[in-house]
């Protein structure tokens, strides 16, 4: 990793009025150079101040600043930018980050004092702990209850990520890169090691079109696939809804069945437990 710190530059920005600024830190933005979104950051900033400490994150990219990688691929080069970050983060002795990616797309919702509030407050109370806290995604599996901080089982989307320090430092000491084949895959297999949240509604879209980086998506059984084609069905890479809002509900809907199939699967083997001559056998007398 460090052989490759010359390949970023970082732009920090300083502002006075960051939303999120009561509970993060810094806000870094991964930026591959050249890749012609640099506009669309200008634009999401212009109007979007997530902290107080913006870092605009310039990654000049593997095919053209040689780096150490596992595989020369855009996935790994991705996972190299994070672990970069992450290390940025800890010399500047910050808790909290938020990291975006070049594509994040922020809900006018986040501007909204009490979402604010209520994010901020739920972070302070994670600060010494191991977790992982989505603006937004595309959730398939979340809890839903009292809380507008769900526990995310299953998704897809790292755009708009909190990270704490703890869990920053669990990732940098446990795992090599190489152990990383791709960034979010490997926090969805890491679920039930850290708790990942969400919050309720979705405060930062990312669009889904075809990219470099999506033909190099991890692809077990076909998985990888059946997400694309879901983009496709539901528009998202043209347009952030209703695609976003469908699977919000979904996720949350499935979560439901799962409890109750469990719950159904539990009453199942209580009764064989207490059916006479089967789980439980009678003592003789």
């Amino acid at each position: 990793m460090e052989q490759n710190k010359p390949c970023y530059h970082y732009k920090k920005r300083v502002y006075t009025d960051g939303l999120l600024n009561g509970a993060i830190d810094a806000t870094y933005i991964i930026h591959l150079n050249d890749n012609g979104r640099e506009p669309d950051i200008e634009k999401q900033l212009s109007a979007y101040h997530p902290t107080n400490i913006v870092y605009i994150v310039i990654n000049k990219g593997y095919k053209t600043c040689p780096k150490n990688l596992p595989d020369q691929t855009p996935p790994y080069d991705l996972t190299d930018a994070f672990l970069q970050i992450f290390q940025h983060a800890n010399k500047e002795n910050y808790n909290h980050i938020l990291i975006l990616e070049d594509d994040f797309l922020f809900h006018p919702n986040i501007k909204d004092p009490t979402i604010q509030r209520d994010v901020c407050e739920f972070l302070q109370t994670k600060i010494a702990n191991n977790c992982m806290y989505y603006l937004g995604c595309l959730p398939y599996i979340q809890s839903t209850g009292f809380s507008n901080h769900n526990r995310l089982y299953l998704s897809s989307g790292t755009h708009a990520c909190i990270y704490s320090k703890p869990l920053r430092d669990y990732i940098m000491e446990s795992y090599t890169q190489s152990d990383i084949v791709d960034w979010d895959l490997f926090h969805n297999c890491n679920s039930f090691r850290y708790p990942r949240y969400i919050y309720s509604q979705p405060l930062c879209y990312q669009l889904f079109p075809p990219t470099e980086n999506s033909k190099h998506w991890y692809n077990p059984l076909g998985l990888a696939d059946i997400i694309k084609y879901l983009h496709q069905q539901f528009d998202l890479n043209k347009q952030v809804e209703p695609g976003h809002q469908f699977f919000y509900g979904l996720s949350k809907f499935i979560y439901v069945v799962v409890l109750f199939l469990i719950a159904c699967f539990i009453a199942f083997i209580l009764k064989w437990l207490v059916t006479p001559g089967r789980g439980v056998q009678k003592q003789r007398k």
